[in-house]
């Protein structure tokens, strides 16, 4: 029996973990709130907890209902693997204060089309290999930090 417990705890531990795409929905709102993380662009279906480090986050053309809509990261950390801003943003803003820090895992893409307001610092965490940085203009108001031995990132534009 206890040979038995210990091959059902392994295998429990051997499952690979899978990230989850993570749409924002809905216009202004707070990173932990997760009426506005939906499991599609435009989608109903809201996830049941707010984006970790295995999860992709998007932001995009649905995710905003009009103009100058903010997203707040409302807490003093946030974790995310690839965080991709795409066209159709409406000028919406990424804010946070500067206690936070955003822990980013894979690709960091921004857009010109949105404000990133966000005064806290940014960590790119190691584990993933040929991760993308792409600023589209956009500036770092605080600390920036890599952290990940093997881990390597691809510049797409200046970092400022």
């Amino acid at each position: 029996m206890k040979t038995f417990l210990h091959i059902c705890l392994l295998s429990l531990v051997s499952l690979p973990l899978s990230a989850a795409d993570y749409y924002w929905i809905g216009g202004s709102g707070t990173w932990s709130d997760i009426s506005h993380w939906a499991t599609t662009s435009g989608g109903f279906v809201t996830h049941n907890q707010a984006p970790t480090a295995d999860d992709n986050v998007f932001f995009d053309a649905n995710s905003f209902t009009g103009p100058n809509e903010t997203v707040t990261l409302n807490g003093d950390i946030a974790f995310c693997r690839d965080m991709i801003w795409q066209t159709g943003t409406q000028n919406a803003s990424l804010v946070a204060a500067a206690s936070a820090t955003l822990n980013v895992f894979g690709s960091f893409q921004l857009s010109n089309e949105m404000v990133f307001d966000f005064q806290g610092n940014v960590t790119f965490q190691g584990g993933n290999t040929g991760s993308t940085i792409n600023l589209a203009g956009q500036q770092f108001n605080q600390n920036l930090t890599f952290d990940g031995v093997g881990a390597s990132w691809q510049f797409a534009s200046a970092i400022t």
